[in-house]
């Protein structure tokens, strides 16, 4: 109803400030038809689209649905938004495993993705920054956590790779961190020095 570009694609001619039909409608249109009806319904559909040639049975054969002019329920995944996710769904699955945790974190997550929110609508860009690299850092100790007191026991492991298997960073390789350690090194002696 508050989509022009929508309504257009539907086949409005004029711009409509009400529902064409009640919103259940559908859904109870559906229920009582059930869906062995349903899938009657759409072979029917089918037979007939194929018999008058309006489709041919080889333009059938995969169906793509774009829904690109559809409004959709989808929160926007900012890293503050998906960290705070993650913290909350690691200690759902600490509380699935009975594991009891050093710390949850959940009131400081909340607090540091509110002033995430905050500090970037107002510029602070680099102070928000610090906030989510404490989310960070709070996600990897809530896995360690959870790790270590779940390690052996073989009820309690399947949940975490599908809890925190996002959160993980791997390990630098061995060159890698040799070569940040130079440079760092080289840094606090006051010259930086190019590597060669």
């Amino acid at each position: 109803m508050e989509n022009p570009y929508f309504q257009a694609f539907c086949g409005e001619e004029h711009f409509r400030h009400t529902l064409p039909l009640d919103r259940s409608s559908m859904t109870r249109w559906r229920k009582r038809i059930g869906p062995e009806k349903l899938e009657t319904l759409l072979a029917e559909i089918r037979a007939v689209a194929v018999k008058t040639k309006a489709v041919s049975e080889r333009e059938i054969e995969r169906v793509t649905v774009d829904t690109t002019m559809a409004t959709k329920a989808v929160a926007h995944p900012t890293d503050s938004h998906l960290m705070l996710r993650a913290i909350e769904w690691l200690n759902r699955a600490a509380d699935k495993v009975g594991v009891k945790l050093r710390q949850s974190y959940l009131r400081l997550g909340r607090h540091a993705r509110r002033e995430v929110a905050r500090l970037l609508h107002t510029g602070g860009h680099s102070q928000a920054m610090r906030h989510l690299r404490k989310m960070r850092t709070w996600v990897g100790c809530l896995l360690r956590d959870l790790e270590r007191k779940t390690k052996g026991k073989p009820a309690a492991e399947p949940p975490l790779p599908r809890y925190g298997g996002g959160a993980r960073r791997p390990a630098p390789p061995p060159e890698t961190h040799r070569q940040a350690e130079a440079l760092r090194a080289s840094c606090s002696r006051g010259g930086v020095h190019r590597q060669r």
